[in-house]
């Protein structure tokens, strides 16, 4: 009997520009080095742009290990 693997694929449509709230609870899940990446990023859609991929990266590994995203 084989063992079956089970891919999922996330997709997300990023945003033209996320609300100053949600970057905000965003940003409270990442580590400090994480933190640290995020701010060094000199143009605004590029801090975005890390910021949601991490978020999401974190807020879907949490749902499958049944754990908190930060």
């Amino acid at each position: 009997m084989s063992d079956l693997l089970t891919v999922d694929l996330w997709l997300a449509e990023e945003p033209a520009l996320i609300p100053v709230a949600l970057q905000e609870s965003w940003a409270k899940l990442l580590s400090e080095d994480e933190q640290v990446r995020w701010q060094r990023f000199a143009r605004v859609e590029d801090q975005q742009r890390f910021l949601l991929t991490r978020a999401l990266t974190r807020t879907v590994l949490a749902r499958y290990l049944d754990a908190e995203p930060a």
